[in-house]
């Protein structure tokens, strides 16, 4: 749990950055999301969005604002608001491939030693992540839960191209990016389910603060599933992503 000293305001144009330590505990984070709704319905006539990062909550305000009257809001609120730690999050399970060709980055940070990289893709599907925000690309979950042990430096030259449903690691976060692009961290599977629509009222299915636990696939059955997600046709695979 966060107290008012333990919290820094910023401001930033319209918007309001309180920022506090970053601890990997599901307690504080949740804490942060109670506090972070607790904001949004506190402020939602002023403010045209409100966000997390690891270390912030960032609020969106229409108009300018007092700085120095709200902290003093928010402080108090802080001081004063209860925080219930019993949040229904949804718990899902993700397909993911992880052949050769879909973990290249994996084989060459391990020199090729196929022992290690199974060692690590057994650990790494047995992990259970926590989605802590969407960032750097529309639909680009940054989840959290992966051990130090398991950390891998994000690469000093980025791929050209990383393709669209890569399972990366970055550091200590792992990450699935949505679309073809340059990318940093490096590649240890393939996830064949979108999880941004912008098409889709809600663009997102799995939120902030929900968990997330990998499955392993074969590279026919991630090809059979996005064929049918193309397609918009039902696949036994997909019935397994809610585990809620």
């Amino acid at each position: 749990m966060y107290t008012k000293e333990q919290i820094r305001f910023s401001c930033l144009g319209k918007t309001l950055i309180l920022n506090f330590p970053w601890e990997e505990n599901n307690s504080v984070f949740d804490f942060v999301l109670n506090f972070k709704n607790i904001l949004f319905i506190y402020y939602k006539d002023q403010i045209e969005d409100i966000t997390i990062t690891f270390d912030s909550i960032n609020l969106y305000f229409k108009n300018e604002y007092d700085h120095q009257k709200l902290r003093t809001e928010i402080s108090k609120l802080l001081e004063d608001s209860k925080f219930n730690a019993l949040i229904d999050y949804k718990k899902w399970k993700l397909p993911v491939c992880l052949d050769d060709s879909s973990n290249a980055d994996l084989n060459l940070f391990f020199k090729g030693n196929k022992s290690k990289v199974k060692e690590y893709l057994d650990r790494f599907l047995s992990l259970e992540f926590r989605l802590v925000f969407y960032g750097f690309l529309p639909g680009f979950p940054y989840l959290s839960g992966l051990p130090d042990e398991m950390s891998i430096p994000r690469k000093v030259t980025p791929n050209n191209q990383t393709f669209k449903g890569s399972v990366s690691v970055g550091g200590s976060q792992v990450g699935i990016y949505p679309q073809n692009c340059p990318g940093g961290w490096n590649v240890i599977g393939n996830c064949p389910v979108p999880l941004f629509d912008i098409k889709k009222e809600i663009p997102t299915f799995i939120q902030a603060g929900d968990y997330i636990q990998f499955f392993q696939i074969s590279k026919e059955e991630w090809i059979e599933v996005t064929d049918a997600i193309t397609k918009g046709i039902d696949h036994p695979m997909l019935k397994r992503i809610k585990n809620d």
